[in-house]
């Protein structure tokens, strides 16, 4: 399903106002990203975000690993640093992967959607929306 929430959308985010307080324990986790800018991420395509407490971040981009940086700021406002990334090659994936690390980079709010749902913002639009990895 394709977000449609927009800004109004981010009203609704939960669990996150204490961010800068408590690091990132609301959102720490395994997440598998659904969408990137409005568009589904395609079945073919793993594509993961995993947050730590401390505001580390990485996962697949669907082709490499990546990693790096996220800051929280007041109220919803993250920044995530440059991400850096091993460099395969997968013909595939590339144009997938090279989306969802700009939309990434580009994020300035984040939080949970009632739903459960990760939701990261650019410029008042949804960049990523990513749903939470069971834990084994």
């Amino acid at each position: 399903m394709i977000w449609r929430g927009g800004f109004a959308g981010i009203l609704a985010l939960t669990g996150v106002a204490a961010m800068a307080e408590d690091g990132f324990a609301g959102v720490a986790g395994d997440w598998q990203v659904t969408e990137i800018a409005g568009s589904a991420v395609p079945e073919t395509a793993e594509v993961t975000l995993v947050i730590d407490a401390g505001g580390r971040i990485g996962g697949t981009g669907g082709c490499n690993a990546y990693g790096g940086q996220i800051t929280a700021g007041p109220g919803l406002a993250v920044s995530i640093g440059e991400v850096i990334r091993t460099m395969m090659f997968c013909q595939e994936t590339m144009e997938i992967e090279d989306s969802y690390l700009r939309a990434l980079e580009g994020a300035d709010q984040m939080g949970v959607a009632a739903d459960g749902r990760l939701v990261l913002m650019a410029g008042g639009r949804v960049a990523v929306l990513a749903r939470p990895v069971p834990a084994p």
